[in-house]
């Protein structure tokens, strides 16, 4: 009798051990199924993905270095540098800095460019003087040439025939237009309510024998009325 439980006994034991080595096996085997499955996803995946870009560089047509080794090449002076200086990043913003560059004025898109630079300092000194005195009521004949007397009558003419009023009256000069003998100077006048544009000429007076220039008013051209007053800053008040 006690051999038989002890038969009994061990056969359980090896049944047991059977059924986990038999698991066992059924688990190692699901296990690295799934990973040869995902390892060739992946690797399928990354063939993909490296023929897709080989493909694409193979199609881009890529154009030739222009300064192939610019950035190679170590630059130890410049023409316009002294040798006695390192061209250091300061050195550079500094000669970068004293380059000359073409000035920029401002302008009035219904009148026109405020660049004043290529009128003489006498005209600009004449006319801001001329309006000063006209201003103030002044008389004006000294500014005007000898044969040109009436066009100033003609000019406040036809201001009051506008109805423009010189009272707060200020002025803006524009670029002027050099001819051998007239000189053009575009001007717009303000007043409190209204603005007008005119042409004013101007003619150096100045005899063969006068080592100095003489410029006199010739003429004035209205050539524009407008009850909108200007936003530029007057050049005289």
């Amino acid at each position: 009798m006690y051999m038989k439980k002890f038969l009994f006994s061990k056969n359980i034991k090896l049944f047991n051990s059977l059924c986990k080595l038999f698991f066992c096996g059924i688990f190692a085997l699901f296990f690295f199924g799934c990973k040869n499955a995902s390892s060739s996803e992946i690797v399928s995946e990354q063939n993909t993905l490296k023929s897709l870009t080989n493909s694409k560089l193979q199609n881009i047509q890529w154009t030739n270095e222009i300064e192939k080794n610019r950035l190679k090449e170590k630059i130890h002076s410049s023409p316009v540098v002294s040798k006695s200086l390192s061209l250091t990043p300061d050195v550079m913003i500094a000669l970068e800095g004293g380059i000359p560059r073409n000035p920029i004025y401002p302008s009035i898109d219904d009148f026109g460019s405020l660049d004043i630079s290529d009128l003489d300092y006498k005209i600009y000194d004449l006319i801001n003087s001329f309006f000063i005195d006209l201003k103030n009521s002044k008389n004006c004949d000294f500014y005007i040439a000898k044969n040109s007397i009436f066009a100033i009558s003609l000019f406040m003419y036809d201001l009051g025939q506008l109805s423009f009023s010189l009272n707060n009256l200020s002025w803006i000069m524009g670029k002027p237009f050099l001819d051998e003998e007239i000189i053009e100077v575009p001007i717009r006048l303000n007043n409190e309510t209204n603005s007008i544009d005119i042409h004013l000429y101007l003619k150096d007076e100045a005899t063969s024998e006068s080592l100095q220039s003489d410029f006199k008013i010739v003429d004035f051209e209205i050539y524009r009325f407008d009850k909108k007053l200007s936003e530029a800053e007057p050049n005289g008040k």
